[in-house]
């Protein structure tokens, strides 16, 4: 899988979903190893277990509790956390 293709990262135990196209594809690691391997221009942490490609954001609906709520551009929708919304602001 191309990183290039990845939408979101959705970590799940010992485990790091991958969302290419609509579709998961588990892979066996964990965010904290992951991370480092992703280009930080692209890929941001939004959530403790969020990651998200920037090219794949549509719209950021600030929420009253400081937290924030990513639309996809699928649709779908992804927390971002108070903690790392300065990340995604940069």
């Amino acid at each position: 899988v191309s990183a290039n293709d990845i939408e979101v990262l959705q970590a799940s135990g010992n485990y790091v979903n991958l969302r290419v196209r609509g579709r998961e594809y588990p892979l066996r690691t964990t965010m904290a190893a992951i991370e480092p391997r992703l280009d930080p221009a692209r890929f941001v942490r939004v959530h403790r277990s969020y990651m998200v490609n920037l090219d794949h954001i549509a719209e950021i609906e600030p929420l009253d509790t400081g937290d924030a709520r990513l639309v996809m551009r699928d649709g779908s929708k992804v927390p971002c956390s108070r903690r790392y919304r300065a990340a995604l602001k940069r």
